[in-house]
């Protein structure tokens, strides 16, 4: 079998790598916004339980959240090229197990192979991104590309989801897949060169206690609405959490040659730009699923639902692309700032204006310029990642924004059911404005 690594040599030119990167990157966010909208389907195709359902969805969150920072490190001791195209690969076979999975069981573990997939992408394609344009400026366009093609996975997974579930059925959603990664993986393999890799000693205890903390503590995100934060599962799930937690920040203090060395954390503009990632992630992500259950308590159906918010999704998909050449231009973080106060602005409109059409139209594209904020976050935090700690730098990154989505949601959500829209509107813009203040933080090293 030919080793996917050999070919070092790019054939075509850079645009193609952001492409096949930016793709990779679209799939596995679709995965995520896609399938929820077919869960029905699923339900009645397979006979599946509620429980089955909650874990046809949480099986692949799960895996890829644990598994991020050992995938960071995997690809700086491997080489991200190898890990990429390795696990692109993978990620597309999980993707045709799913579709062609004839029970809600084989689904469920097809879905968690596909975590695995993802979470070795994720920080593997931006390690990728980082080495192909060396130059500052060219990166942030690069990365403002790639933000944006994520981005319209934002808009297009529902939509997409509903059609293909409703005319070709829910397996379509899985075997879409199959073209677009093959064309990804052959493009990628021709248009990406080899980074350095880095011959480093494992770190078993480290990578052990931080897969339990993350998987934990993500879990107890996900299931604290559907159980109840005060549930004993939830309790149990978040002290494991904290313990794994503490154990993990001990072991990389201890260790010799850490998965996560601490002294990342000694660079403020690399510290501010984590804590951004997650305080950007957090609002965004929340606003899309607490104004989501609003609209439909005000009555609006699903198609509905997903057409309000593609103007806010299309908003960010075009700002972050955008943003990129104003990153190259002015720097990472003072965009970063304008973008995420944006943001706030716009939450402020929806408190004062509810959901009547002006007022949401006007808020949620004010909320999409402050979730295209994510191509300045990303060069803040590589600009100050040390040589050959990408993949590691990349994956402290992208923990930090599934950690905040997953929380966005489990909180804001539980705010939309005790309290008020008000309340998690509240929240909203008091986060984007927190971001906001550790971007300009960062800014002042």
């Amino acid at each position: 079998m030919t080793d996917l690594s050999m070919t070092t040599k790019r054939s075509l030119p850079p645009a193609v790598a952001v492409a096949a990167l930016g793709a990779s990157s679209f799939m596995i966010t679709l995965d995520a916004t896609a399938l929820h909208v077919a869960l029905p389907t699923i339900e009645e195709d397979l006979g599946a339980s509620l429980t089955a359902l909650q874990w046809i969805a949480n099986a692949y969150t799960l895996v890829f959240a644990g598994l991020l920072l050992s995938s960071g490190a995997l690809s700086d001791r491997l080489g991200a090229r190898t890990v990429f195209l390795w696990a692109l690969l993978f990620f597309v076979g999980a993707s045709a197990l799913c579709g062609l999975a004839p029970s809600t069981e084989i689904l469920i573990a097809a879905r968690a192979i596909q975590g695995i997939g993802a979470a070795a992408i994720l920080p593997s394609s931006m390690a990728l991104l980082v080495d192909a344009f060396p130059d500052p400026k060219e990166r942030a366009r690069a990365l403002g590309c790639w933000s944006a093609i994520s981005a319209v996975a934002l808009v297009a997974g529902p939509l997409l989801g509903g059609f293909l579930a409703g005319t070709l059925g829910w397996r379509a959603i899985f075997l879409l897949k199959l073209p677009v990664g093959m064309l990804a993986l052959a493009a990628a393999a021709r248009s990406v060169g080899r980074p350095e890799r880095q011959t480093r000693a494992l770190d078993p205890v480290g990578q052990a206690f931080g897969i339990v903390a993350l998987a934990t503590l993500v879990f107890a995100a996900t299931e604290g609405r559907e159980f109840g934060w005060t549930s004993d599962i939830v309790i149990g799930a978040l002290a494991i959490g904290v313990i794994a937690a503490f154990g993990f920040v001990v072991a990389e203090r201890s260790h010799g040659d850490p998965m996560l060395p601490p002294a990342l954390f000694r660079s403020r503009a690399f510290t501010g730009a984590i804590l951004g990632a997650f305080l950007y992630n957090f609002p965004y992500y929340g606003a899309l699923f607490a104004l989501s259950i609003a609209l439909q308590t005000d009555g609006a159906v699903p198609l509905e639902v997903g057409l309000k918010f593609a103007p806010m999704t299309a908003t960010t998909a075009i700002v972050a692309f955008a943003l990129g050449r104003i990153v190259a231009r002015f720097g990472a973080e003072r965009p970063a700032v304008v973008t995420l106060t944006t943001g706030a602005l716009g939450t402020v409109i929806l408190m004062f204006g509810g959901l009547e059409a002006l007022p949401f139209f006007a808020g949620s594209l004010l909320i999409g310029i402050g979730g295209a904020t994510l191509p300045a976050i990303v060069s803040a935090a590589v600009e100050n990642v040390p040589s050959g700690r990408t993949g590691v730098g990349s994956a402290v990154l992208n923990t930090s924004r599934q950690a905040g989505g997953a929380f966005g949601v489990a909180i804001l959500g539980s705010l939309i059911g005790a309290a008020s829209l008000t309340a998690a509107l509240l929240m909203i813009a008091a986060s984007f404005v927190l971001g906001a203040a550790s971007l300009w933080w960062c800014r002042r090293q």
